[in-house]
């Protein structure tokens, strides 16, 4: 028994699967860690169609879900370690300055990215990877306007405003583990 080649032949499916075959176990999935209870069909449905390309089974699905709904804070320690340090404290606060200020769309993300690309002569990955983490708490995530669409405006600016705070304060959670 190859237990690889069963996740494999699982995420094969995934990704040919219609997205509303899937929520009523995606919703099972939740509820079983109290989650989820206000989440609509068409919250998860958007969700899977993001992580699907990613995912392996229902419950990275089930996982991707929990991490948007509001008030997510979870930050994995290595993923914080590694991107979120104190040389990321400016260009995060550059951009919830930039992105408060701008209208929430797809082309007002993208002349925010280009803005602190000219700014700081960094490239888009670069200036991506900490805000990802600090936005969905993972170093792995669809991209980061999917990202930034699936959160919306008002939970991406409060979870890199909490990421800002714990930076300033010098002692973020994720430097304990």
């Amino acid at each position: 028994f190859n237990a690889e080649k069963l996740l494999w032949l699982n995420a094969t499916y995934l990704k040919a699967t219609d997205p509303k075959s899937v929520i009523p176990p995606i919703r099972n999935l939740l509820a079983t860690r109290g989650l989820g209870g206000d989440v609509g069909d068409e919250r998860i449905a958007e969700v899977f169609l993001a992580h699907r390309e990613r995912a392996r089974t229902l419950v990275d699905i089930a996982d991707a879900v929990a991490t948007y709904l509001p008030g997510h804070r979870h930050i994995d320690a290595e993923a914080g370690r590694k991107f979120l340090t104190a040389d990321a404290l400016p260009f995060l606060a550059r951009f919830l300055d930039l992105l408060r200020a701008a209208p929430f769309d797809k082309p007002a993300q993208e002349r925010i990215f280009t803005t602190m690309m000219a700014e700081t002569g960094e490239k888009m990955a670069r200036l991506a990877q900490p805000l990802r983490v600090a936005l969905t708490g993972k170093s792995v995530s669809p991209g980061i306007y999917d990202v930034l669409r699936l959160l919306g405006k008002d939970e991406a600016i409060a979870r890199v405003a909490a990421v800002i705070r714990a930076l300033e304060d010098g002692k973020p959670e994720w430097l304990a583990s």
